[in-house]
C-alpha cells in the first residue's frame, strides 16, 4: 500500500478499504524504514470506530485516529446564549511537523439558521 498499489493484497486491508470507500492520502518513510500512512474516507466516518479494526492485521504496527505525529484540521465549537459559535481551524504545509501554515475561520450560527462570518 505504501507504493499506492490497490488492491493491496491484505484481503482484511482491501475489505476494509472497499467498505468504508478510503483512498490513500499520503505516505511518509519514517528514520526507522516504518511507513506511515493516512487514509481519507470520501464521506464522514467516526474515525475512532474504525481505526480498531485495523490493528491486529499482519504489518500494522499501530492505527488510530490523528496519529502521533503532525497536526491537521480542527474545529471547536462554544455555545452561547442565542447562537452557536464555531471555530475552524485549517493547517498546510509541512503538517507532519505541526503544520508550518494556519488559517482560521469564524462563524456564528443563530437557531433559525442564520451563519455570520465573524472572520479570520
Amino acid at each position: 500500500m505504501a507504493r499506492g498499489e490497490l488492491p493491496t493484497g491484505e484481503q482484511t486491508v482491501d475489505d476494509l478499504l472497499a467498505r468504508y470507500s478510503l483512498s490513500l492520502g499520503s505516505a511518509y518513510t519514517m528514520h526507522d524504514g516504518d511507513i506511515l500512512l493516512t487514509l481519507s474516507p470520501q464521506e464522514p466516518l467516526n474515525i475512532l470506530a474504525l481505526a480498531p479494526l485495523f490493528r491486529g492485521i499482519q504489518g500494522v504496527r499501530f492505527s488510530e485516529p490523528n496519529g502521533p505525529v503532525g497536526d491537521g484540521n480542527d474545529i471547536a465549537a462554544s455555545i452561547g446564549s442565542s447562537r452557536v459559535l464555531l471555530n475552524y481551524s485549517y493547517g498546510s504545509g509541512d503538517c507532519p511537523s505541526g503544520c508550518t501554515e494556519r488559517r482560521f475561520y469564524r462563524f456564528a450560527v443563530s437557531a433559525d439558521g442564520t451563519v455570520d462570518f465573524l472572520g479570520n
